[in-house]
């Protein structure tokens, strides 16, 4: 892709990327090795799950229902929109936080995500968060400026090459048998969005501003 030469050149990529379908920004890159893909797919079915359990407890009157009777603070799922990288991540983070109340009423049910699930899902927040920071950062700027995004894709650039990234979520789960396979799964996940957001962002700046 053309570098920026332009603050609106670069506010443009900046929608592009923070803005476009996730579905989308992952088909678009042909380059991905095939593992990457796949760990993509299956990331992605993760996903679908929890936003599928969103949908029911927010949109159906039983779900709503059960979630006020089960709270202490009325406190509903949030849905995501496809077209934006930080709904993805509220919604996600909200689940986590009634994570408790969904169980309860799950418990019962095929539909209760297994613990692995949910470790996934907590790393995943953690890949997400500077995308989300990021975003909202940036959302008061009406025209992001190349002075004002550059810091802002370095940030991002520097957390998304910290190896040691998801270490305390995955301690968190102590031995349970599942805890490598997540962390080796989420350690390839990080490094493809890695160079995922390389593609997509960092080569769209002109080189004497790296």
């Amino acid at each position: 892709m053309e570098a920026a030469k332009t603050d609106h050149d670069f506010h443009a990529a900046l929608e592009e990327g923070t803005c476009e379908q996730v579905e989308n920004f992952v088909d678009d890159c042909k380059f991905l090795h095939a593992n990457s893909r796949t760990d993509l797919e299956k990331l992605r079915a993760v996903v679908a799950n929890f936003r599928k359990l969103a949908n029911f407890f927010n949109h159906s009157t039983k779900g709503v229902d059960c979630l006020r009777a089960l709270q202490t603070k009325e406190m509903l799922p949030q849905t995501d929109c496809a077209t934006r990288w930080n709904s993805t991540y509220a919604m996600l983070l909200r689940m986590l936080e009634i994570r408790a109340t969904t169980g309860e009423f799950l418990k019962s049910t095929a539909q209760q995500p297994t613990a692995e699930k949910w470790l996934t899902i907590r790393c995943l927040v953690v890949l997400l968060r500077p995308f989300a920071d990021a975003a909202d950062g940036l959302s008061g700027q009406k025209y992001p400026t190349l002075a004002i995004a550059v810091p802002v894709l370095r940030s991002i650039e520097r957390k998304l090459k910290n190896e040691t990234m998801f270490d305390a979520v995955i301690r968190s789960v102590g031995n349970e048998e599942f805890r490598s396979r997540v962390e080796l799964f989420m350690y390839s996940i990080r490094k493809t969005y890695f160079k995922l957001f390389v593609d997509k962002f960092k080569n769209k700046l002109p080189e004497d501003l790296l």
